[in-house]
């Protein structure tokens, strides 16, 4: 009886990994079929819905597992760049919620005030993004430019250009 069980256990963790592995290998293939398309100017919507969504469904078979996390890094760079900035700021909110140990946690923070500010629009939300950000990693490698965010956060591209322009007329030459 204790051997039946045995394989049974066996038989289980070898079709739970197949799955898996399939799982990853899908994702790599569809990973491969959008760069090839890398020379047009747009993503293929099809493809690029289709690879958000194995990336989701990954994430939510294997929570456990470190790829996990990156899966839905990916789908919310994806989603990003397929100009779908609520479903963007939805992934990065899941990475840095459920794998804050991740390394893209961090990351996923700054980016939700950075599509805040930038594709939607919202200054005060990307300010209070900015500000957990310098709260929870005031020497991590991003927050020198979080800084620089935050103090600019909700100026226009010509009120950064005419700051700059007086930056640089003030400042003395360096010969």
């Amino acid at each position: 009886m204790k051997k039946a069980a045995v394989i049974l256990l066996l038989i289980t963790l070898v079709a739970c990994s197949s799955k898996q592995d399939q799982a990853t290998t899908d994702i790599k293939n569809m990973e491969q079929a959008l760069k090839s398309d890398a020379s047009k100017k747009e993503i293929d919507p099809r493809k690029g819905r289709d690879l958000i969504t194995a990336y989701v469904d990954y994430s939510k078979a294997y929570p456990s597992d470190s790829f996990a996390a990156e899966c839905l890094f990916r789908a919310a760079e994806l989603a990003n760049g397929m100009r779908a900035p609520i479903e963007a700021l939805e992934y990065y909110s899941q990475v840095y919620q459920k794998f804050p140990a991740s390394k893209n946690a961090p990351i996923c923070l700054f980016l939700q005030g950075f599509v805040y500010e930038n594709n939607l629009k919202n200054p005060q939300k990307a300010k209070a993004f900015y500000e957990e950000f310098l709260k929870k990693y005031p020497t991590h490698a991003l927050a020198n430019d979080v800084r620089f965010s935050l103090q600019h956060v909700g100026m226009s591209d010509e009120e950064l250009i005419k700051l700059f322009e007086t930056q640089n007329q003030t400042q003395p030459s360096v010969q």
